[in-house]
């Protein structure tokens, strides 16, 4: 299929390789001022290449696409432990020039707010340690109770689920008797990380 430009599929494919690799090494949407005509220029596509790839393949304006392109770049930079006021300042050093286009981009892509976004972060964090912690801690020993399936502790294993179940609900964790072994196998529930959505 070809373009009104005179594009082929292929070639509109180059194209948005070219223009992520340009994002991707350069990084031009660091600049504030950053335009159309700059990013064609060291592309080697005219404006209106660009535009309808923006536009009609990918369905996104030139400036959400630059925003969306300094938002990644904030939130692969932070750090965990950042504050608002830290996040503020990430933001004009990725290219931002006002809050307001910041935060109206974040919430935009991630759905949150700069404010929502770090206490989740720091919630999960908090959850992986406290589940790491439990492991180490508490992992060999109920091992070392528990080991066996003999009929005596049939009770003790019944109330030993129920306390179970109540931990994998809090910390994520999943307890599973393996009766061939005999003993409690204790593994981690993957989190699933918080990313913006493509």
């Amino acid at each position: 299929a070809i373009s009104r430009l005179g594009l082929s599929t292929r070639q509109l494919g180059q194209l948005a390789q070219d223009l992520q690799e340009d994002f991707q090494s350069s990084q031009p949407f660091l600049d504030p001022e950053l335009d159309l005509q700059q990013v064609a220029a060291a592309t080697g596509y005219s404006r209106n290449q660009i535009s309808h790839l923006l536009n009609q393949v990918l369905g996104e304006s030139f400036y959400r696409y630059v925003n969306r392109a300094r938002l990644q770049y904030l939130l692969d930079g932070l750090q965990t432990g950042s504050d608002l006021k830290r996040i503020d300042e990430l933001a004009f050093a990725a290219g931002f020039n006002s809050l307001s286009a910041f935060y109206t981009c974040f919430k935009w892509h991630t759905g949150l707010s700069p404010k929502a976004y770090l206490r989740a972060v720091w919630m999960m964090l908090q959850l992986r340690l406290q589940r790491l912690l439990f492991l180490l801690l508490w992992g060999p020993l109920v091992q070392h109770l528990f080991r066996g399936g003999r009929q005596s502790h049939h009770r003790s294993h019944l109330r030993l689920s129920h306390l179970f179940r109540l931990l994998s609900n809090l910390l994520l964790i999943r307890f599973n008797y393996d009766r061939a072994a005999r003993h409690w196998r204790i593994t981690m529930v993957d989190i699933a990380p918080i990313t913006p959505p493509e």
